[in-house]
């Protein structure tokens, strides 16, 4: 209900300086596990928690920053902290707070945090947990371990485990929306050849590729939506 987490936001703006590090984390998660963006929720947490960052445990930091790069919320401030905080803390993540971690991290992608998202001891402690992701951690860590080849022109993990999260990522279902079997349809009657659903070396999909001309041009039709 978009109207109850309207109206939550304007009643806990106002009082997240009695939320526990545990609530504040789990507020701005709620939001996000819905798609639920809240400038203002999310600006204010922000705010309260970075003075108190030292009394969220691994659960609560991994959360919040999932929270705010699963809804593009930007934060420098925050996550410049957490990264300070976190970083000598990093033994007690577990699998998942890795993974969430690391992705939220190369998701916003800012010069400051490079160092912790580049960061040894995350690295191995990634590699030394290989066996405890599931297929959905895997996809992120694979998004995170492209930014790192971004960023350091290499790859952050060691190549056997670079190439399973490649291809855990490749074989990631997607399913054709209405629209683009619409512009599929008229790309047949026009008589141009296409394929579609076509996976690049990156491991991510392009909605249908068009030859023309011995040229080939990339069409995405809905975008990362479906």
């Amino acid at each position: 209900s978009p109207q109850l987490f309207d109206k939550v936001a304007d009643v806990a703006i106002s009082r997240f300086r009695e939320f526990n590090s545990q609530a504040l984390a789990n507020t701005v998660w709620a939001y996000a596990t819905v798609g639920r963006s809240s400038p203002q929720l999310f600006n204010k947490v922000a705010e309260v928690a970075l003075p108190r960052l030292c009394e969220f445990n691994s659960q609560d930091i991994t959360n919040t920053v999932w929270a705010y790069a699963s809804v593009g919320h930007s934060s420098p401030q925050l996550f410049d902290k957490v990264a300070e905080v976190a970083l000598p803390r990093l033994c007690k993540f577990n699998s998942q707070a890795l993974a969430n971690t690391a992705w939220a991290y190369a998701v916003f992608n800012y010069p400051t945090n490079f160092e912790f998202g580049t960061n040894p001891d995350l690295v191995r402690l990634v590699v030394s947990s290989m066996d405890k992701f599931d297929e959905g951690e895997l996809r992120q860590l694979h998004q995170w371990n492209l930014w790192g080849k971004e960023r350091i022109g290499k790859s952050l993990l060691p190549l056997d485990v670079s190439e399973h999260c490649l291809k855990i990522f490749s074989f990631s279902k997607s399913s054709q929306s209405r629209l683009q079997n619409d512009v599929a349809r008229a790309l047949c009657s026009m008589g141009v050849t296409f394929e579609e659903e076509v996976i690049l070396n990156s491991g991510y999909s392009i909605d249908l590729l068009v030859s023309i001309n011995e040229k080939e041009i990339a069409i995405e039709v809905d975008g990362p939506s479906h």
